[in-house]
């Protein structure tokens, strides 16, 4: 978000300064000699307009640099996430993804273990809600996760996790977005 309005304000930026240096040759010429100029006024006006160009030149790479690192980093946040995510479910038991039964309700389960790579999912979760309310990540991006969290959440064994840590601190927008999306 913070990004678009640095991006916006420097398309605004440079179509000022064209402006500005367009009234100013016109005011200058008009003026100031009555539209005759010596040699000395060309080489100020010429020298005053390189340096116009070049705060153009330089706005206009100021801009493409903060796009190319607006993407780097969503691409860094992308991989991060992913990384994360990959590292949660590895260690999930097959079980958690059955849509029939909890994994929790599993003889074999390790309830603990569970619970806490469900805190971690969840945990993770609230932070790609976050990145995505605050403009850190592309809106594809966001529908994509959101679409395998939708899918995900409606499991059993999220179900079920989610009952029992919903209320251990996850901001109440976050909370609201999950038990609306467990229910579409």
């Amino acid at each position: 978000m913070r990004l678009e309005i640095v991006r916006k304000a420097s398309m605004v930026l440079v179509l000022m300064l064209a402006v500005g240096l367009c009234v100013y040759v016109i005011w200058y010429v008009i003026f100031f000699f009555g539209g005759v100029l010596t040699i000395s006024d060309w080489i100020q006006l010429v020298s005053s307009g390189i340096l116009m160009v070049s705060i153009l030149v330089t706005a206009s790479l100021s801009y493409k640099a903060i796009k190319e690192m607006r993407d780097q980093v969503r691409t860094t946040v992308y991989l991060e996430c992913t990384r994360r995510y990959y590292d949660i479910v590895t260690q999930l038991p097959d079980e958690a993804s059955d849509s029939q039964r909890s994994a929790l309700r599993s003889s074999s389960a390790n309830q603990d273990e569970i619970m806490g790579l469900m805190r971690a999912y969840y945990d993770l979760c609230s932070e790609q809600y976050y990145l995505h309310g605050t403009g850190k990540i592309s809106h594809e991006t966001w529908n994509h996760w959101r679409e395998g969290l939708t899918f995900t959440i409606k499991l059993p064994t999220f179900r079920e996790a989610w009952d029992e840590i919903r209320e251990e601190g996850y901001k109440k927008s976050f909370v609201d977005f999950i038990e609306e999306s467990r229910s579409s």
